[in-house]
């Protein structure tokens, strides 16, 4: 029986050159060694799993070797070529980890002041993000993407549940029902917005378009429990953006947590959502 490293030394030499081969197979090694060094679990579930899977500094050791290795190779040839193929895979997967792990700091450590201020930790999640589509992409990446934009127009922790973005009145906003008008579809949106003392009563507070079919919101008090909370006055009913305040006593809210999950919406209701702020 022939050895497995001969085999695929040989596979290795003869797709990419033998110029180039020493540099792909250090390659291929350092990017199982990213994930060996960390002995983190993956099943296939990335925006949770995938921070933390890979070591940095393996990821940046294999791009540099990649970088090597194309450059052994003959301008216009078919090695070049398929290189360059696994170069943009790589990349697009490289810029990928680092959209899912800025994502994941962004939504660690969101604070009052970080929405107050428009989620500016997500640009560095949202610019890897972008880049890696310029290499290659996928239906899930370019959806988790376009949800990271939502989320900063939203100024929130966590968007989930909306349409595409609109333009309503000369502002960017959402629509609470995700798969349109008239199709009997539940149109349930939830977000996650920081709330540093859940022992304390807050105050969240919507930028809402006055035709919206918005009465009041629900936090996820525990499990399976929603609370529903009304604003101190209703929407208007008029063709405007206006805001809505929902004042949020501490017996709302789930305990032992600094961010609460707000959902609205449901059935085939149409709410436009401009903004999402929280004061305590």
């Amino acid at each position: 029986m022939r050895d497995p490293q001969a085999i695929a030394d040989d596979w290795i030499a003869h797709m990419f050159g033998r110029a180039a081969a020493p540099q792909v197979k250090e390659f291929y090694a350092a990017v199982e060694l990213s994930v060996r060094k960390t002995g983190k679990p993956y099943s296939e579930t990335p925006i949770t799993q995938v921070p933390g899977l890979y070591d940095r500094a393996e990821l940046d050791r294999a791009k540099a070797l990649l970088a090597t290795a194309l450059a052994s190779t003959t301008e216009g040839s078919p090695e070049r070529a398929r290189l360059q193929k696994v170069q943009d895979t790589f990349l697009y997967g490289y810029d990928m980890i680092t959209c899912l792990e800025k994502a994941a700091e962004s939504s660690a450590h969101c604070t009052i002041a970080d929405v107050q201020a428009g989620q500016p930790a997500l640009g560095p999640a949202i610019a890897a993000g972008t880049t890696a589509l310029t290499h290659d992409s996928t239906a899930e990446a370019t959806e988790f993407i376009e949800q990271l934009g939502q989320r900063k127009l939203l100024g929130v922790c966590e968007a989930t549940g909306f349409g595409a973005t609109e333009s309503k009145g000369g502002r960017q906003c959402l629509n609470s029902d995700e798969t349109g008008l008239g199709d009997g579809i539940n149109g349930w949106a939830t977000v996650s917005v920081p709330i540093p003392n859940p022992n304390a009563n807050g105050t969240l507070t919507m930028m809402v378009w006055g035709t919206s079919d918005l009465s009041a919101v629900s936090v996820n008090t525990s499990g399976g429990t929603w609370t529903r909370i009304t604003p101190t006055r209703p929407v208007s009913g008029t063709a405007q953006w206006e805001t809505l305040t929902f004042p949020i006593p501490a017996a709302a809210m789930a305990k032992g947590v600094t961010k609460q999950t707000i959902g609205f919406g449901g059935a085939d209701s149409q709410i436009w959502v401009a903004s999402i702020r929280t004061a305590q």
